[in-house]
């Protein structure tokens, strides 16, 4: 799920410098693809580190927040 992520959001990068190339007042840059998909990479990575450490649950009432007794 992260590969399809991170490939969504690089492809999206490329996208908008296509599309700054075909503007007169804006240039692309390949620096900028590769700054995007480096951005992309390192929050796939960050996320899951995070996922990996950390405990998620979910909340479907104010009630639920309280922490578990252990």
């Amino acid at each position: 799920m992260l590969t399809i992520v991170f490939c969504v959001v690089a492809a999206y990068g490329v996208g908008i410098e296509l599309l700054q190339s075909t503007l007169t007042a804006r240039t692309a840059a390949y620096d900028d693809v590769f700054t995007n998909a480096s951005g992309a990479g390192l929050a796939v990575i960050g996320w899951r580190l995070l996922t990996r450490y950390v405990g998620f649950y979910r909340a479907r009432h104010m009630a639920d927040l309280q922490a578990p007794v252990e």
